[in-house]
């Protein structure tokens, strides 16, 4: 009954070759066969499917990965050796490998072996790149004049510096192909100061286990005319996907918070404020995120 739509038999031809695909029957085939119905006006469609045998995966075959370690690949995939070979986890490991945008380019197909009945997962990757350095300068009426800094490595390894000169200073790969995440950003100007180093473990030993941590050092003048402050701070967090989209997330913060330079004509209410307070707090939080790619 209803209306006659080419590009609806072929999503439909697409999600019977799927349906198959997630059951491990990869050479399914498919067809939509069309015939004019000539006493109602209508087209019938007839789906011609041949079934094939069903495949498992025998090994997964990781190419590409010049800096990244295979560990980092294979502990995004969907899949492992022995499993049912499911379409649909095949291209879900896929959108994960594309995610952590560690490469430019992300291929998962499967490949015939000598064994029936069995298929190997072969991973193509093109690796991208993941360090970023950047700098400026800039003026406002809050801050005056500021520069700034900033390095950050998105597929950063902190056990991988090399043993010499040339790998700490410029090696190929050092310090890179763990998945880890770095960041220090300095930040210099007339009336703020700032040093931030973050470090993030995305596999805290190697299990889905969220680890990040951050200390940091601010010193600020433009909040008053009366007084300056530094903040002096370090901050830990634990993350983990709870239940399909649910991340779970729990940190904790300690920070020194400094008040000095205090005006003679200050409120007794700052004046009292003079010297250094600590605060430390714990934070929990849970994040629904939708996005199929980042």
């Amino acid at each position: 009954g209803d209306i006659f739509s080419p590009a609806q038999i072929e999503q439909t031809t697409e999600a019977l070759r799927d349906f198959y695909g997630q059951v491990g029957y990869l050479d399914t085939y498919v067809r939509a066969i069309r015939k004019a119905n000539v006493d109602t006006g209508a087209i019938d469609v007839n789906f011609n499917v041949i079934e094939s045998e069903k495949f498992f995966v025998e090994s997964i075959v990781v190419q590409g990965n010049d800096k990244t370690q295979s560990t980092v690949v294979l502990r995004e995939l969907a899949l492992a050796p022995g499993d049912v070979f499911d379409l649909k986890r095949m291209r879900l490991s896929e959108a994960r490998l594309r995610n952590t945008r560690y490469f430019d380019e992300v291929n998962i197909d499967p490949e015939p072996t000598n064994i029936p009945g069995r298929r190997n997962m072969r991973i193509s990757l093109r690796e991208g790149r993941t360090g970023m350095l950047t700098f400026g300068a800039g003026f406002s009426t809050v801050e005056n004049l500021v520069a700034f800094a900033e390095f950050t490595q998105g597929n950063f390894d902190l056990f991988n510096g090399g043993n010499s000169f040339f790998d700490w200073f410029g090696g190929r790969n050092s310090f890179q192909g763990a998945g880890q995440k770095f960041r220090l950003r300095l930040a210099l100007g007339t009336k703020t100061n700032m040093i931030l180093l973050s470090f993030e473990e995305p596999w805290l030993f190697q299990r889905q286990l969220g680890f990040e941590w951050n200390g940091y050092r601010q010193e600020s003048s433009y909040y008053s005319d009366f007084y300056d402050e530094t903040r002096l701070g370090t901050s830990f967090f634990f993350r983990k996907r709870i239940w399909e989209l649910i991340e779970g997330r729990v940190g904790y913060t300690v920070e020194d918070i400094g008040v000095s330079d205090v005006s003679q004509n200050a409120p007794m209410d700052i004046k009292k404020e003079s010297g250094h307070r600590s605060v430390s707090k714990v934070t929990v939080n849970f994040l629904r995120d939708q996005r199929n790619s980042l």
